[in-house]
C-alpha cells in the first residue's frame, strides 16, 4: 500500500493510546470528539482545485449506508417497522422451512423487524436463490458472503441498485406505506412536502425542491390515468386505504420511492 498521508498524526494518537494506558475508548473518543470528524461534505471551490481526492480531510468524505440501515429507515417511515428486541427468529415462527438442504422464504417477506434479526443461513444448497427472491436487498447493497470471511464489505454503486429501489415489491411496499402516513398528517399539498422532507431527509423543502415535487406530483397524476386506482391500493395487501386519499396515493408513493433512491437517502454526509 502507499504511505500514510498523516504519519504525525499516527504517532500522536499513538501516543495518546499509550499514555490513557491503552485504552480504546479513549482513543476512540479523541477521534470523534476532533474537529475533522465533524466536518461535513460540503464542497468547497478553492479546496477542490487544490486537493480534489481530500487527502488532508477538509471535508467528509460521503459513503453510502449500509443495506441494514437502509432497509431499516424504509421500514421505520412507512411505520412498518417491528421495534421487538431479541427473541426468535423467522424459523421458530413459521415464515422458514428448512427441507432437506434448500431454504423456502415467502416472497415477499412478511418479516419487518430489523434487519439484524433475519437469520443468514450458511452451506446451504440454493440459499442464493430463496434470498435472492424475498431479501435480494441484502445482495444489491453489498451484504458479505455468509460463506466467506470477510474482513470488510465492499462498497459498490451500480445499476443494479437503483433498479432494485424502482422495481422491488418491498421498496414499493414501504413507499406506499409513508405515501399513507403522509396523507393522514397533513391536509394540504405544501403540508405534505414539509413533513416529506422531515421524515425523510431530515430537513424542510427548499423552494426548488417544494416545485419540483408538486409538479412531479400533478405530471404522475395526468400521466397514471390509464390505471385503475385500485391496482395501486391493492398491490401490497393494505386495505386501509381511504377514498379521500385513494385518488393521490398513487402520485405520492411514486414520489416516496423517488425520494428512497436519491442520493441525500442513501448516502451519509
Amino acid at each position: 500500500g502507499s504511505k500514510p498521508s498523516h504519519p504525525e498524526l499516527l504517532d500522536y494518537l499513538a501516543n495518546r493510546f499509550i499514555q490513557s494506558n491503552w485504552s480504546t475508548k479513549t482513543l476512540i473518543r479523541d477521534i470523534v470528539l476532533s474537529q475533522v470528524y465533524g466536518l461535513s461534505a460540503e464542497g468547497h471551490a478553492g479546496n477542490v482545485a487544490t486537493d480534489p481526492t481530500n487527502q488532508w480531510l477538509w471535508r467528509f468524505q460521503p459513503k453510502r449506508v449500509d443495506v441494514e440501515v437502509l432497509r431499516d429507515s424504509m421500514l421505520a417511515l412507512s411505520g412498518k417497522l417491528d421495534r421487538t428486541r431479541g427473541g426468535k427468529t423467522l424459523q421458530h415462527l413459521g415464515l422458514v422451512s428448512l427441507g432437506g438442504d434448500h431454504i423456502c422464504l415467502e416472497s415477499p417477506s412478511p418479516y419487518a423487524r430489523r434487519t439484524v434479526y433475519i437469520p443468514i443461513y450458511r452451506d446451504t444448497v440454493g440459499l442464493a436463490t430463496e434470498i435472492d427472491a424475498s431479501m435480494g436487498m441484502l445482495k444489491a447493497f453489498d451484504f458479505a458472503d455468509p460463506n466467506l470471511m470477510t474482513g470488510a464489505r465492499t462498497n459498490t454503486v451500480v445499476p443494479a441498485q437503483t433498479l432494485f429501489l424502482m422495481n422491488a415489491d418491498f421498496v414499493y411496499e414501504q413507499a406506499q406505506g409513508l405515501a399513507f402516513r403522509i396523507l393522514e398528517d397533513a391536509a394540504t399539498t405544501d403540508e405534505r412536502i414539509e413533513r416529506l422532507t422531515e421524515l425523510v431527509y431530515g430537513r424542510g423543502p427548499t423552494e426548488l425542491e417544494r416545485g419540483e415535487f408538486k409538479q412531479f406530483l400533478d405530471t404522475f397524476q395526468v400521466q397514471a390515468t390509464d390505471e385503475p386506482v385500485e391496482n395501486h391500493l391493492t398491490r401490497a395487501g393494505d386495505s386501509q386505504a381511504s377514498a379521500s386519499t385513494a385518488a393521490e396515493q398513487p402520485a405520492w408513493t411514486a414520489l416516496c420511492q423517488s425520494m428512497f433512491g436519491s442520493n441525500e437517502f442513501l448516502f451519509l454526509d
